[in-house]
């Protein structure tokens, strides 16, 4: 994990992606990523061509609309035969199935470089179509436009990939929605990192835990298990040991003189 300070939205230090993947290769070695699913705001020529040809890790991302390369793949999409597009599964938004949108992929071929000496690129065209709606009366067409760097990925492959970046958007979701990531009044840099690092931590273990149990718990069930034990749990360090008391345990414990309590 690596912190930057930003200015707002936006205003983020790109670089803190190319540091990040480099500590990860360095801690795992060569051939632990495979496919890295990036951010538009991370478009960066250099680190794409340094994953693609000096690593050997392909690259997913979605390109911005001004860019030579959407805009390629959007005339595409406007001269492309209806057989050419392929209906796909819809977003999953947690809406009513009436208000999904109706997805359709189109696969384009030989995508304008976005970067130097990154090969070849192919891309997919994604078109959600909603149907009309208070907000949008006459419905909305939505087009997003994906670039990858293994030429040997079709339409759909490339979709299916785009698609697991929906789970980093639940994963912050969670954590700023339940759990309030973001909304602390910390002021000690080193309180807030520890206390990020914690809630990553604990997502990890939650999706491990539901991997595993057979009636998984969900994150507002975690949040007020959480919540309780805090107020009723205490850990308890000394030495090498450590210890989970209640505080009734805790008062009585001191009050015996078998364990003492000293401030950090």
């Amino acid at each position: 994990m690596e912190f930057s300070a930003t200015a707002g939205e936006g205003s983020g230090e790109t670089s803190i992606g190319r540091r990040v993947l480099e500590r990860a290769l360095k801690t795992y070695g060569a051939g632990f990523l495979k496919t890295v699913l990036m951010d538009a705001g991370y478009i960066d020529g250099e680190t794409l061509r340094w994953l693609k040809q000096d690593q050997g890790i392909d690259w997913v991302i979605r390109v911005k609309e001004e860019m030579r390369a959407s805009q390629y793949m959007a005339g595409e999409a406007r001269e492309a035969k209806s057989w050419r597009w392929r209906r796909v599964k819809p977003p999953q938004l947690g809406w009513a199935a009436d208000q999904l949108p109706k997805r359709e992929i189109l696969w384009v071929e030989d995508v304008p470089s976005i970067a130097e000496r990154t090969g070849k690129l192919n891309g997919c065209v994604i078109r959600d179509t909603y149907p009309a709606s208070a907000k949008h009366p006459q419905g909305k067409v939505d087009y997003q436009y994906i670039v990858a760097s293994n030429p040997a990925w079709t339409g759909a492959q490339i979709h299916d990939r785009w698609r697991k970046r929906w789970s980093i958007e639940n994963a912050f979701g969670f954590m700023t929605d339940s759990w309030g990531l973001g909304k602390w009044e910390i002021r000690n840099p080193e309180v807030y990192r520890a206390t990020i690092q914690f809630m990553v931590l604990t997502y990890g273990l939650h999706i491990l835990l539901q991997m595993l149990e057979s009636k998984p718990q969900t994150l507002s069930q975690l949040k007020l298990r959480f919540e309780w034990q805090s107020h009723n749990m205490v850990l308890i360090r000394a030495g090498d040991a450590c210890a989970i008391l209640t505080p009734k345990t805790l008062n009585d414990w001191q009050a015996r003189g078998i364990l003492m309590l000293r401030a950090p």
